[in-house]
């Protein structure tokens, strides 16, 4: 597992857990809706994603580059989200194998 992928692992523990500061979670959802994850994973990551979208605190990726596993929104994809794009798809790959 790259240090990528398990960072975004421990991220998400992190939200879920309530331990992120105000900053930390603006920063992890701005980091979610970079690499579309905000629409993948379950609906109270969307709803947040889109909320901080329209108050001004997150925003939208500037270059709409690639659709990357069927993201409903716009994905750009560049240095460490491109990173953790490949390790989910090398676990989504062997997953289904």
């Amino acid at each position: 597992m790259s240090n990528v992928y398990k960072t975004f692992i421990e991220k998400l523990g992190a939200y879920e857990n309530d331990e992120m500061s105000q900053d930390e979670t603006i920063e992890f959802f701005q980091m979610l809706v970079d690499t579309g994850a905000a629409w993948k994973l379950q609906g109270h990551y969307g709803r947040v994603a889109e909320a901080l979208i329209e108050s001004g605190m997150v925003q939208r990726p500037e270059e709409e580059k690639q659709m990357m596993f069927g993201f409903t929104k716009p994905v750009v994809v560049t240095g460490e989200t491109e990173l953790f794009c490949n390790e989910v798809k090398k676990d989504l790959t062997s997953a289904n194998k």
